[in-house]
């Protein structure tokens, strides 16, 4: 435990416990920095946590208990063990951090951090391991099993910065539409599918099918107005376009939208968790639940103002 969470104990907050036994969602709900926690099955909101500062994103580590909360404007990292409801470190990374994603193999954190411009990487425990210069503000992070790389989507400079997964070397630099944002890796044909927001008064219609191998474009498919995020889901690729307030669904083989479903008011974030896609509707403060197969709304579930991101925590 740092010297500085010590110092602070006495006045830390303590929140509603999250029973470990349970599948959950957990919502970050932007406009009101807090958390909501829903039982999966019964959709019942279990706990709502309201943070006492602005947070951005969140990440649930492997041990499925401990949460991190980080913002751009935050120069910490702030740890809670939701099973106890308290606080239990600071990680002092800067301002800058704007996304954290977790390698494959569980051991290792990859933090894009905009202040800098470098992707960092520290174990789960919290320590560096290494830190790597990228583009102008990166922001989409995603690990290819495969090719043992790191692709870091720069969101304002029109380029995707390749890194070795096992050296932290930067190989090489793939041209890129600028506004880049939300990606899927399509390990089985080498591609690299982005969404975007476009610039200035021209927005993004299309998901861009990048070539591992060449780096060149092999194709773009519609998927207006400004398609923000991405998941892949058996032989498809769900989209979610927050311009048009539209899910789609392509298949990976063909390229083909299959299906176009209206969703939700300013959808942002999708994830699929246990077969069913969720989708962070953030203006209408909802978590809007689809099956994949019929793309047909299952659930609707309350959530805080502003739902911006989406996480799962298993049973256990």
């Amino acid at each position: 435990m740092t010297l500085s969470l010590l110092l602070t104990g006495c006045r830390a907050e303590q929140y509603t416990k999250i029973e470990a036994s349970k599948d959950q969602i957990i919502v970050v709900n932007l406009l009101e920095s807090s958390l909501s926690f829903f039982d999966q099955d019964t959709k019942e909101e279990l706990a709502r946590w309201t943070i006492p500062y602005t947070f951005t994103g969140a990440l649930l580590l492997p041990d499925n208990k401990t949460l991190l909360l980080y913002g751009k404007h935050l120069k910490k990292i702030y740890l809670y063990d939701i099973t106890t409801g308290t606080e239990v470190d600071r990680w002092k990374t800067g301002k800058g951090i704007v996304n954290v994603q977790i390698s494959n193999d569980d051991s290792k954190l990859f933090l894009a951090n905009q202040e800098n411009d470098k992707i960092q990487v520290r174990t789960v425990s919290g320590e560096k391991v290494a830190e790597v210069t990228v583009g102008d503000d990166p922001l989409t992070i995603l690990e290819s099993k495969k090719r043992h790389q790191l692709f870091a989507i720069n969101f304002n400079a029109p380029e995707i910065t390749v890194i070795d997964s096992r050296s932290y070397e930067k190989t090489k630099v793939i041209h890129a539409k600028p506004a880049s944002v939300g990606a899927v890796l399509i390990e089985p044909y080498d591609e690299l599918w982005t969404g975007g927001h476009g610039v200035g008064y021209k927005t993004e219609n299309a998901v861009t099918v990048y070539s591992l191998d060449t780096g060149d474009i092999k194709e773009e498919i519609k998927a207006p107005i400004m398609p923000v995020d991405l998941e892949k889901w058996e032989d498809y690729v769900f989209v979610v376009s927050h311009g048009s307030n539209q899910l789609r669904k392509i298949n990976i083989h063909t390229k083909e939208v299959v299906a176009v479903k209206e969703i939700g008011a300013n959808p942002f974030k999708i994830s699929i968790i246990n077969n069913l896609i969720y989708i962070a509707s953030y203006d209408s403060n909802e978590i809007i639940e689809v099956d994949p197969t019929t793309m047909e709304i299952v659930d609707t579930i309350q959530a805080g103002k502003g739902p911006f991101q989406i996480l799962f925590k298993k049973e256990v």
